[in-house]
């Protein structure tokens, strides 16, 4: 009258399996992709030193940033529209104004 039971059960360990090849199949495939493409760093385009001289411009720029945004008064300073800030903050609370160590 039909299937025996136990060839059901093999039916469905069959699926299993098949189901979990192409699993492992998938991942492997997918780390062997990843490790062609991460054989080794990409070279950088343009003359040697063009890395250095971009990481100077950078720290010229990042150091200006932070001159500019400078408080108190400004001893040598190298931004001609920047003067002095902050010089007289808690005068009016009577808190004392901001002296700095030079």
């Amino acid at each position: 009258m039909g299937v025996k039971p136990s060839s059901r059960g093999c039916f469905g360990w069959f699926v299993v399996a098949i189901i979990l090849a192409l699993v492992i199949g998938a991942i492997v495939y997918t780390v062997k992709k990843k490790s062609e493409k991460s054989e080794g760093p990409a070279p950088i385009p343009g003359p040697p030193g063009a890395t250095d001289k971009k990481y100077a411009d950078a720290l010229k720029i990042a150091t200006q940033f932070f001159d500019i945004q400078k408080s108190g008064k400004l001893v040598d300073n190298k931004i001609s529209w920047r003067g002095d800030s902050a010089l007289k903050d808690g005068s009016q609370a009577k808190i004392g104004s901001f002296k700095r160590n030079v």
